[in-house]
């Protein structure tokens, strides 16, 4: 059998035999076969190909559907998918990830640059291998897990620790979570269940280990902490009615493993003494809290107090100020129309005048800060801009302030 195998599932014989030209100068290569696409998965099982080369048109609306028919048995037989098209645009891209292709390439591109997507999958290929055979070894070493691929308890901390020492020598951001049932559903949500969810609500590069009283830890690399937030509210919507979690998290930044261990695990507690929540220990405020709500914090924000601070400021300060602002300018600006709204996730205050639109937009990310985006859609002109600001700053004062400079461009654009 060949080291080294590409197979081309094409039904347009001319193509196909087209691409085979263009990958034969590839010294890596040791066969090249072509085949139909009835025939694809007995393709992959006959020739465990390291790439499979599946041309389309762009506008096929079947091929994705395929690729989701055949991809179990390419990562079975640890085969990446290529597709090629003849036009590549960034829906198509984007559903074909979705569906489960590794890579793209366009027939407009020249023959060299075919030729190295190819090499590029074919070392990806290579890389697949390796990890697979390590963890092959560590799962008969008793370090992994063999059915879900998590790291056991007797080697989490160890684990995590290495791989949070080299997050932080390349100064790469990374979220470090505890993940447990809730005291009211810890026995009808077992440990399994819970893990099976976190791994399909997780990528492949997370890491994710078992630890003492049926807690898992999960580290997110390349993640801020409105991320971890993301993944607690996928984990929240795969589970069933009747299951809830709590989730304590930290921002790795430039502690230790201990040190992030012990302010996860007391974020997890009070999660857990809430109930169906999440407390994100932020630990650049470990040495200096901020009085987001009040000093008892100690630098934990926690996305339920803050959502209720949130929806107060909001009631007692936004909406009250939009209406004044309303009122004192709808005199001013004549051939303007002045809107606004508000509700938990976003208020928006617009000023409209034509074909002209200028909105101010104020939303929050789940924690102790607000963002303000301020834009202008005007013809050959559009300005951008964000301001981000704790909670506690946000006052009527300020608030006023803003929205004054706000409309005081506005003005000055239309020049009403």
């Amino acid at each position: 059998m060949a080291s080294n195998s590409i197979v081309i599932i094409c039904d347009d014989e001319i193509i196909a035999k087209m691409l085979r030209v263009k990958l034969s100068t590839l010294r890596e290569v040791d066969s090249i076969k072509i085949g139909y696409e009835k025939d694809a998965i007995f393709e992959i099982e006959s020739n465990t190909p390291d790439v499979l080369i599946l041309f389309s048109k762009s506008n096929n609306p079947d091929i994705f559907s395929f690729v989701k028919e055949i991809k179990p048995t390419a990562i079975e037989y640890n085969t990446l998918i290529l597709l090629v098209s003849d036009e590549l645009n960034e829906d198509f891209v984007l559903s074909g990830f979705d569906a489960g292709v590794d890579d793209f390439v366009s027939l407009k591109n020249s023959d060299g640059e075919i030729l190295m997507r190819v090499i590029l999958c074919m070392q990806k290929n290579e890389l697949l291998k390796d990890i697979l055979s390590k963890k092959k070894l560590l799962t008969e070493l008793k370090v992994l897990q063999e059915d879900s691929g998590f790291y056991l308890k007797e080697y989490s901390a160890k684990v995590f620790a290495n791989e949070i020492q080299n997050l932080q020598k390349y100064s790469q951001t990374a979220v470090f979570m505890a993940i447990a049932a809730d005291i009211r559903c810890k026995t009808i949500l077992t440990p399994s269940l819970l893990g099976s969810v976190i791994k399909n609500c997780t990528r492949n590069r997370d890491i994710i280990g078992f630890c003492g009283e049926d807690k898992y830890y999960v580290l997110l690399p390349k993640t801020s902490a409105q991320g971890c937030l993301q993944v607690y509210e996928r984990i929240k919507k795969e589970l069933n009615e009747g299951y809830s979690i709590s989730v304590g998290a930290c921002e790795i930044d430039t502690l230790s493993f201990e040190e992030i261990e012990k302010n996860v695990s007391k974020a997890l507690l009070e999660a857990l003494d809430l109930g169906n929540s999440i407390v994100v220990y932020d630990a650049n405020e470990f040495t200096e809290p901020m009085n987001w709500l009040d000093s008892e914090n100690s630098g934990q924000k926690n996305f339920k107090f803050f959502q209720a601070a949130f929806l107060k400021k909001l009631e007692n300060v936004i909406t009250p100020t939009f209406y004044q602002v309303q009122q004192i300018w709808e005199d001013r600006l004549f051939r303007t129309t002045i809107e606004h709204s508000s509700n938990e996730s976003q208020s928006i205050f617009v000023l409209k005048s034509g074909e002209h639109e200028s909105k101010f937009k104020i939303t929050y990310p789940g924690f102790a800060k607000i963002n303000i985006d301020i834009f202008h859609n005007f013809v050959g002109l559009l300005p951008k801009e964000r301001i981000s600001l704790d909670l506690n700053e946000l006052d009527n004062a300020k608030l006023t302030e803003l929205l004054v400079n706000f409309v005081k461009e506005y003005q000055s654009y239309i020049k009403d």
